[in-house]
């Protein structure tokens, strides 16, 4: 497969364009929207599990397959062979997963906080 950059030059699979950007950014944000939906629509019903474990599973199951499927389409480094980047792609979804969710919890935290000493409701 090729792909059409200008009407003058063709790509070839494991070339990538010259102004390429990886596709971190996308990914982050859609493990964020993922993780809050999970969090939000799902949670109800994984809790009926009853199991920390396996609630963990499944609650973060759902942006990592997002994050992993995002980063395995993107031509993001296509040069190396098939199972390295499978490989290097999941760990790296992983590290994004944790990142987002460390993110999320800080934010979470400073806005509490920030609620807390700027409200007249102190417990």
């Amino acid at each position: 497969m090729t792909l059409q950059v200008s009407p003058l030059s063709v790509l070839n699979d494991t070339e990538q364009p010259d102004k390429y950007q990886p596709p971190i950014a996308i990914a982050g944000c859609s493990c964020f929207f993922c993780l809050v939906f999970m969090l939000r629509v799902a949670r109800p019903a994984v809790l009926l599990l009853n199991v920390w474990w396996a609630e963990l599973l499944v609650l973060a199951s759902l942006p990592f397959i997002v994050t992993f499927a995002i980063l395995y389409r993107s031509g993001w480094h296509r040069e190396t062979g098939k199972m390295k980047r499978i490989f290097f792609l999941l760990l790296f979804s992983f590290v994004i997963l944790c990142s987002v969710a460390f993110i999320a919890v800080v934010g979470l935290a400073v806005l509490s906080v920030y609620v807390y000493r700027y409200t007249a409701f102190h417990f």
